[in-house]
């Protein structure tokens, strides 16, 4: 995985898997990483921790975000002075 997905200060990553603490190796590549460990075929729920959040949204989404919800609120506050 590329460092801009998953990384760490101190490469010290706990892996839970269906809450069971597992065994990881753990390689590192100048721009990434590659983590090997053992699930099964019902494993159902996997966190890593140890690790730095991503944020999921880039900068324009939240303009964009932001103009709606002031759209919305001059829309709004129109309305309520065309019904007074």
């Amino acid at each position: 995985m590329p460092d801009d997905v998953i990384s760490t200060d101190n490469e010290n990553y706990i892996f839970l898997v269906d809450g069971a603490n597992t065994e990881y190796d753990l390689m590192k590549f100048p721009n990434d990483h590659v983590i090997g460990f053992f699930i099964t075929e019902d494993t159902e729920h996997i966190e890593i921790i140890g690790t730095n959040a991503i944020l999921e949204f880039g900068s324009i989404t939240i303009m964009i975000l932001g103009v709606s919800i002031l759209d919305s609120l001059f829309t709004q506050i129109s309305n309520w002075y065309q019904l007074n």
